[in-house]
């Protein structure tokens, strides 16, 4: 997993990753970003899974970055880091799709569940998207694959028994659509 933590203070930055542990949340890469210029460019080239963003930023706020993020790069989770426990910032944070929002200074059990909140959520859409793929290619090969399971089945190549049959066509995912030939 790739991690991008955006603050305008080295200090804060410092802190940050000394409270990630990266071998027991899984995370292969970290980056930093110390302006919100930085943050768009390193987003861009490495695509980060989650990153954690100060809100307060000069220049720009991390809150317009979290409205790029979730315009350029939606299947990034954001964190949003503040000091100031604003309702309108969480409010705002929450509105433009920020994952979570944390007060600063950053407690390292609180860090840690909202990344690992985060990658659960990053895990859950990829499985649905494979869920859609594997759906798409049923769809589309369908007919083929219950024609090879008859193929397969009528030259013994399943076994020579109701039960191996019905495994196999467990296996072969065709167990409904056979049923409906039957």
């Amino acid at each position: 997993m790739k991690l991008l933590i955006v603050d305008d203070e080295s200090l804060v930055i410092e802190d940050i990753v000394s409270l990630i542990d990266c071998r027991l949340l899984n995370v292969h890469t970290v980056l930093t970003a110390r302006s919100v210029e930085q943050a768009q460019q390193l987003m861009r080239e490495h695509e980060p899974d989650i990153v954690l963003c100060d809100i307060e930023l000069p220049h720009v706020s991390g809150l317009q970055l979290l409205a790029w993020s979730k315009e350029h790069l939606p299947k990034t989770e954001i964190i949003m880091l503040t000091c100031h426990a604003s309702f309108s910032y969480a409010q705002t944070a929450l509105r433009l799709g920020s994952f979570d929002y944390i007060l600063k200074p950053v407690e390292a059990g609180k860090l840690s569940d909202a990344i690992q909140a985060a990658q659960g959520k990053l895990h859950q859409r990829e499985q649905i998207g494979l869920q859609c793929k594997q759906g798409t290619l049923w769809v589309k090969h369908r007919d083929e694959w219950i024609e090879q399971y008859w193929v397969d089945l009528l030259t013994g190549r399943l076994g020579s028994t109701v039960e191996e049959w019905g495994l196999a066509a467990r296996k072969r995912n065709v167990v409904d659509a056979l049923k409906t030939e039957l």
